[in-house]
C-alpha cells in the first residue's frame, strides 16, 4: 500500500519560499487563504511566510497537521505528491517512498518533482480515491487505489514514448532524403535529443541493404 499527498502549489520546485507571487496565477490559493500555508506578502513581492511545502523536496518531511500520529503499518511504500490546481482537479507531479515514521512527521527518500512535461493534470479525486478528497492533506492507499495512480503514469510515459518515436521517424524520412542527394550530412542539436541513435538506426540499414 502506499500514501497520496496534497501539498500547495510551490513555484520553487518545493524547495524554497514561493518569489513574485503576486505575478503568479498558481499561488492565488495561498494569496486568497484557501490553503493555510501561513502565507505572507514580503516588500520584494516574495512569500515570506513559512510553510512545510518550502522545504518538502530539501528536508523530505510532511507532517500530520491533526497532530494525531501516523499509521506506521499503513504508511510505507510509495507516496505520491500532488496539488489542487485552479479548478481544484489535482496534478501529480512527483514520487517517492517512505523512510521512516516517527510520530506525526514522516520521512521520504530524497526525490525531485518530475519535469513539467510529465506533470499529470486534470485527475478528478474521486477517480482515485473513489470519493471526493474532502478535508485533511494526505490519505493511505489501498490497492486498487494505487493502481489507478500507477495505471495514470503509464499512461503518459506510453504516449511520450510514442511521441518520442513519432519524432525520429520523421528526421529518419528527412535524412534518407537528404542522403540520397548529398552523401554527408551533419547532425546538430542539445545532448539528449537522439542524435547518436538516429545515426546508428540509419547505419545499420544501410549495413543491412549492402548485405
Amino acid at each position: 500500500m502506499g500514501m497520496i499527498i496534497r501539498v500547495a502549489y510551490n513555484n520553487q520546485g518545493w524547495k524554497a519560499k514561493c518569489k513574485n507571487v503576486r505575478y503568479d496565477e498558481m499561488l492565488y490559493k495561498c494569496r486568497q487563504r484557501i490553503l493555510n500555508t501561513q502565507f505572507k506578502l514580503g516588500k520584494n513581492g516574495n512569500c515570506v511566510g513559512t510553510c512545510d511545502e518550502s522545504k518538502l523536496c530539501r528536508e523530505y518531511y510532511w507532517i500530520n497537521y491533526s497532530g494525531d500520529n501516523f499509521n506506521k503499518t499503513r504508511a510505507n511504500g510509495k507516496v505520491y505528491f500532488v496539488y489542487p490546481d485552479k479548478d481544484n482537479s489535482l496534478v501529480l507531479w512527483g514520487e517517492s517512498k517512505v523512510k521512516s515514521v516517527k510520530g506525526y512527521r514522516i520521512y521520504f527518500e530524497p526525490f525531485e518533482p518530475w519535469p513539467r512535461d510529465k506533470w499529470i493534470s486534470k485527475i478528478k479525486a474521486k477517480e482515485i480515491l473513489g470519493k471526493p478528497w474532502g478535508s485533511g492533506t494526505f490519505r493511505y492507499l489501498n490497492d486498487k487505489q494505487e493502481e489507478r495512480l500507477i495505471n495514470l503514469i503509464r499512461k503518459r510515459d506510453d504516449k511520450i514514448n510514442n511521441v518520442g518515436k513519432g519524432k525520429i521517424s520523421q528526421h529518419l524520412k528527412s535524412i534518407f532524403n537528404a542522403i540520397t542527394t548529398k552523401p554527408f550530412i551533419i547532425l546538430s542539436g542539445i545532448s539528449g535529443t537522439g542524435k547518436t541513435q538516429i545515426a546508428r538506426i540509419i547505419s545499420a540499414g544501410l549495413i543491412k541493404d549492402d548485405r
